[in-house]
């Protein structure tokens, strides 16, 4: 038999929606919702489970030739330390 699931309150739920990228939201709550048993389990696996999440997008969308050549833009337009700054 199917243990009994239990749901996080609404606003722990919204929180955790708005910290989710968009592309991966849906999966990635729907497995959070899945598992939860607590309030404070779900909070608990969110946390360990966002960051990642996001920093596996970033690296899905990261152009590093577009980067490159914006950086070198950068540098010919205002110099060095501009660069550094901006980038």
């Amino acid at each position: 038999m199917e243990a009994a699931l239990s749901a996080p309150p609404e606003w722990l739920e919204r929180m955790v929606l708005l910290a989710i990228p968009p592309a991966a939201r849906e999966s990635v709550a729907g497995d959070l919702w899945e598992t939860c048993q607590s309030p404070h389990q779900y909070a608990a696996e969110a946390l360990r489970t966002v960051p990642l999440v996001i920093l596996s997008q970033m690296r899905r969308n990261l152009n590093p030739p577009a980067l490159m050549l914006q950086g070198a833009l950068i540098f010919i337009c205002l110099g060095g330390p501009a660069t550094l700054l901006l980038l």
